[in-house]
């Protein structure tokens, strides 16, 4: 670990050291608490050069609390690569032959990277086409010679549809009948839902039909009388039965006068207004005999 100071020799003697280092790949901490890893950083007056796979950043050396460096490889390719891209003689064996040392340690995305940059710059190269066949790249002779087969493919004309690669036409045609199949079934679940509706409405109607049609039947339906009993009210009236051999029974007396007619014996009921039978004196009919053989006369 080196710690680098603000300003000063201090902070340029030390950076010094460090790079003096074996090839390492370095962790940049940030005293935002941030951390570049797995980069090439260098002090370059008052600034840290952060450089990348993607290009180099400057940074203030201010806000660099330290630099972690350890061994790696890719530090190593990255030095490899800016020392060739800086030499203007350099041409399409050099990144092959940094292609080939990358591959050797396990950097597949340099390898590509280095095999790429040599196939631009001289695509026959001896020894670079097994390299790129490796790599998945095929020859195109009408433009690039050496692509990848999905960058083949669209520089021919062709879309990927789904798992294959078709003309822009066939995909239209495609998308289109996907589309009609789609519309179709959003008709058929909408007209289900219709029909799954009117059987409802149809359900619901008879039930209706049938709660009204029971209603009726109920309301012609007719009562049966409901007899009430009420004491003194509901007399049994005796009705003669011929006797054979018997003589006939005498005609009725009239009705005598008097208040009520056929209470003879001027007798009124317990209770005034009913008819029971049982009776008490009275003066209804004060004049009229008593019936024979019931009360005393006196």
């Amino acid at each position: 670990m080196t710690r680098i100071p603000r300003t000063g020799l201090a902070l340029l003697a030390a950076t010094a050291a460090a790079l003096a280092l074996p090839a390492a790949a370095d962790d940049v901490h940030l005293t935002n608490g941030n951390v570049f890893e797995d980069v090439v950083a260098r002090v370059e007056g008052e600034q840290v050069v952060v450089q990348m796979r993607g290009g180099a950043l400057r940074l203030p050396a201010s806000r660099v609390a330290r630099i972690d460096r350890r061994e790696s490889a890719s530090t190593e390719y990255l030095e490899r690569r800016q020392a060739i891209a800086a030499d203007r003689g350099a041409g399409a064996a050099d990144w092959l032959t940094l292609a080939l040392w990358a591959r050797d340690r396990g950097l597949d995305g340099s390898v590509r990277e280095a095999a790429r940059k040599a196939a631009t710059l001289e695509p026959d190269l001896a020894g670079l086409p097994p390299l790129m066949q490796a790599l998945g790249y095929v020859r195109d002779e009408a433009g690039d010679p050496w692509l990848l087969p999905d960058e083949l493919m669209a520089r021919r004309g062709y879309v990927r549809y789904r798992d294959s690669w078709i003309t822009a036409g066939e995909r239209a045609e495609l998308l289109r009948a996907e589309a009609t199949r789609a519309q179709r079934a959003r008709e058929e679940q909408r007209d289900a839902i219709r029909d799954r509706a009117l059987e409802h409405l149809a359900a619901a109607t008879r039930a209706q039909a049938e709660a009204a049609r029971a209603r009726e039947e109920r309301e012609r339906t007719v009562a049966l009388p409901i007899v009430y009993s009420i004491p003194y009210w509901i007399v049994p009236i005796p009705v003669p039965v011929p006797v054979p051999g018997a003589p006939p029974a005498a005609d009725p007396e009239p009705p005598l006068r008097g208040r009520g007619g056929s209470n003879r014996g001027g007798y009124e009921s317990r209770v005034p207004g009913s008819l029971g039978s049982a009776f008490i004196p009275g003066r209804l009919n004060p004049e009229a005999a008593p019936p024979p053989g019931r009360l005393d006369p006196r």
